[in-house]
């Protein structure tokens, strides 16, 4: 993973591949703490901060499917 879109998209489907909401949070943390991770610290510190405050995983697929959006500048409101 080289560029800042693949990393939210590989965020984005290790998400949706997940069963549970742990699963989902495990996934982000995990990608977000790879030492290959290519995304600005202050913006994996605000991903985990928003991601935290999904409590369902239709909440966390649904922001972290925004967030991508948002990167490839076509955001949902």
């Amino acid at each position: 993973m080289n560029t800042k879109q693949s990393v939210l998209r590989d965020i984005m489907e290790r998400v949706y591949d997940s069963k549970t909401y742990e699963d989902a949070m495990n996934a982000v943390n995990e990608r977000l703490n790879d030492p290959l991770c290519v995304i600005r610290e202050n913006e994996k510190r605000m991903i985990l901060m928003k991601a935290k405050e999904c409590v369902t995983l239709i909440a966390l697929q649904t922001y972290i499917t925004n967030s991508w959006l948002r990167f490839e500048g076509m955001p949902v409101r």
